[in-house]
């Protein structure tokens, strides 16, 4: 299974990035394109994202996890404390993916769904109690 196409929206009045794959991807090659477009977006870390995944299969790995967070840092350098990532898989994931994704990516506020219209509303939603709360750790 390759990457055949996928659709990227960069909001930047909003401050958000949607990547969302429409046609069956292998992880491996999803992870190649979320990377590539970090690199592509000045500044990537100011933006909130919304990954959606509904079309990778297998789920990525925890070593694809730590692939992106390694690059992710030295892309970041915790400038992005207190942005999103809402992470779409369609069906709901362990705790321990999500333990881990917090674990990896501890600046930003990263949380699965299993609905675009969840996805969507929490990553667009001006404040977020349990985020605010966070912060404050």
């Amino acid at each position: 299974m390759q990457l055949t196409t996928e659709n990227i929206v960069i909001n930047e009045k909003n401050g958000l990035v949607t990547l969302a794959f429409e046609a069956p991807t292998h992880p491996d090659a999803a992870i190649r394109r979320l990377l590539s477009v970090f690199a592509e977006i000045p500044n990537p870390y100011a933006f909130d994202w919304l990954l959606d995944f509904r079309q990778v299969s297998p789920l990525p790995t925890r070593v694809h996890l730590e692939r992106v967070a390694a690059k992710w840092e030295t892309v970041a350098k915790g400038r992005d404390i207190g942005r999103r990532t809402a992470m779409l898989y369609g069906f709901k994931v362990a705790a321990s993916v999500n333990f881990e994704t917090r674990r990896l990516f501890p600046f930003r506020t990263v949380r699965s769904f299993d609905h675009i219209d969840a996805a969507s509303a929490w990553i667009q939603s001006i404040c977020c109690t349990e985020d605010a709360e966070a912060l404050l750790v």
